[in-house]
């Protein structure tokens, strides 16, 4: 919808992890979280990217995707 907007996880901006690991534990089973810390690494990897969706400034969703060179 024109309200979605995509951006990319800058490794700095600790707000939007926040938010992410937020909906990252409320949306994934217990016995398949990374722990806050592991997310982070990874999320700091540049063969991997994070992707956030969020519509009228509320992230709704994300994408954590392996992207090797």
């Amino acid at each position: 919808s024109g309200d979605d907007v995509y951006e990319t996880l800058a490794p700095t901006n600790a707000a939007a992890f926040d938010a992410l690991f937020d909906l990252y534990r409320s949306s994934m089973p217990t016995a398949e979280r990374k722990s806050r810390a592991a997310l982070q690494a990874l999320a700091a990897r540049p063969d991997y990217q994070v992707l956030l969706l969020r519509r009228a400034g509320r992230l709704i969703g994300y994408s954590i995707t392996f992207v090797p060179p």
